[in-house]
């Protein structure tokens, strides 16, 4: 507490209060499964937005590659709130390449 205090008094107006962790809004998470082979996180991004237009994919982040299944790639990935409805419309699926993959929200 003392080093919030200490940073808030250097600037003029600046107001610093220390909480607790759950109080710090969290993005939802997502898991999706692709195919082994993938070129790279910023690749993936571009493809599943250039493939999605009826989802908004735009602030997506890939958090974590996990590790790499027999077939598939597993994605850690941050999503936004507001987009949810949007993958239950489409039965947590978005188009891949040729395919559909599943999203898994928690």
């Amino acid at each position: 507490e003392e080093s919030v205090a200490t940073i808030s008094n250097k600037w003029n107006g600046l107001r610093i209060r220390l909480v607790h962790a759950r109080e710090i809004p969290r993005r939802p998470r997502a898991r999706i499964w692709l195919p082994n082979g993938q070129s790279g996180h910023k690749r993936v991004l571009q493809c599943l937005r250039s493939q999605n237009p009826y989802v908004h994919t735009e602030d997506w982040a890939i958090f974590k590659a996990e590790k790499e299944m027999k077939t598939s790639q597993p994605l850690l990935l941050l999503v936004s709130h507001k987009y949810l409805a949007q993958l239950q419309k489409n039965e947590h699926k978005i188009r891949y390449g040729i395919k559909k993959a599943k999203v898994k929200v928690f």
